[in-house]
């Protein structure tokens, strides 16, 4: 009896191991995503700056 009960515990508490690494992946990817994001959006208006630059001139 005991031994089942320490089984299901340690079965819900795999399971729960398991669905707290993947939201973690997840939230990470997710912010990796947005940075990546920010990053190239940035870039992409700096260059479109310098290219107004060169046009005015």
């Amino acid at each position: 009896m005991v031994g089942t009960l320490v089984l299901l515990i340690g079965a819900v508490l795999a399971l729960v191991a398991v669905l707290l690494a993947a939201v973690g992946g997840f939230l990470i990817f997710m912010g990796m995503a947005m940075l990546a994001g920010g990053v190239l959006f940035l870039i992409r208006r700096g260059l479109r700056r310098m290219r107004r630059r060169d046009e005015g001139h």
